[in-house]
């Protein structure tokens, strides 16, 4: 009896990867433009707090999480956009 990791894959790590993460498109989607939203939101009121403040340093924490989540999301995104453009 052969288990589920006992079987030979004919795609490779990167195909099933690339499979796996296009399956959730639609959700990272969202999830960007969440992102997007809230990185502006953090970017409009950061003239509004002195920079010194327990609230400025959280701002510019804040704005460099949503920076850090952005950047492999639009990743993922851009390489399944490019990933189905190569199939058609």
């Amino acid at each position: 009896m052969l288990f589920a990791f006992d079987q030979p894959s004919m795609d490779g790590f990167r195909d099933r990867f690339w499979d796996r993460m296009c399956g959730f498109q639609s959700a990272l989607y969202l999830l960007l433009v969440f992102d997007l939203a809230m990185l502006i939101v953090a970017l409009l009121t950061v003239p509004f707090v002195r920079p010194g403040s327990a609230a400025g340093v959280l701002i510019r924490m804040d704005i460099v999480l949503f920076g850090i989540v952005l950047l492999p999301l639009a990743g993922i995104l851009y390489g399944c956009r490019r990933r189905t453009a190569d199939l058609y």
